[in-house]
């Protein structure tokens, strides 16, 4: 049985492909206004690197568990 965690670790990523996908058919992605037709400020640029960053930073530390756990929070859900 998973929990409402492991349920999001695995249904997170296709939700963002299956966005991604239908975007261009809603918003202008490459024209002006879009989120490849404006310039972007050195600010934002930094602001999102930051962001990307830390955020791989904590998905590439190793993780200190204790000793209660023995198998990883994503074994339940595997099929």
């Amino acid at each position: 049985m998973c929990n409402s965690m492991q349920m999001l670790y695995y249904q997170a990523p296709l939700s963002a492909f299956f966005v991604a996908c239908v975007i261009p058919f809603f918003e202008p992605v490459f024209s002006k206004g879009g989120i490849f037709g404006t310039e972007w400020s050195l600010a934002a640029v930094v602001c999102i690197t930051v962001t990307l960053l830390v955020t791989q930073k904590s998905h590439l530390l190793p993780h200190h568990h204790h000793d209660h756990v023995a198998h990883s929070p994503e074994a339940d859900c595997l099929p």
